[in-house]
């Protein structure tokens, strides 16, 4: 790995963990209003009203199919051994310059390790390649083609 990669890693993991900060933050805030909620429960009897939304929680069948799935998608379970975002930009800059089709930098990401659990993985793969791109050295040369404009590798 050069300074380069180890960098970009470097900010990625970064990125992860400040997501991962803010998340905890509001899940202890719910703890925290459940928390009052049942005290607030037990002082007044049955009478309290629940917390806003809490009713959708606990009651399963009252969540909509599309919560359901996601939170399918986002549960903790390992997706592979690279990020995508990572592999994706390791298959473009491995082109060297040259144009390269999602489906290509799709098989190049599997062989790397990363996985996508969407639908449309390749859709996936190009979303990444355009997030790459609003940060520069990759743009788009056609229809889901990209290419590495930064620096080449020997």
């Amino acid at each position: 790995m050069d300074e380069k990669a180890v960098r970009s890693q470097l900010a990625e993991i970064e990125s992860e963990l400040q997501r991962n900060e803010e998340e905890r933050q509001v899940l202890n805030d719910l703890i925290s209003g459940y928390r009052g909620w049942l005290k607030l429960r037990a002082v007044h009897g049955a009478s309290a009203p629940p917390p806003p939304g809490l009713a959708a929680r606990l009651a399963p069948s009252a969540r909509p199919a599309t919560h359901k799935a996601r939170t399918k998608s986002i549960a903790n379970k390992p997706k592979g051994s690279v990020s995508m975002r990572s592999a994706v930009l390791q298959a473009i800059q491995e082109a060297n310059g040259k144009a390269i089709h999602v489906k290509d930098i799709l098989e190049r990401v599997t062989a790397l390790g990363a996985r996508s659990e969407g639908r449309e993985p390749k859709g996936v793969v190009d979303l990444m390649a355009y997030s790459l791109a609003r940060r520069g050295s990759v743009e788009k040369v056609g229809p889901r083609l990209w290419r590495w404009t930064g620096e080449i590798r020997p």
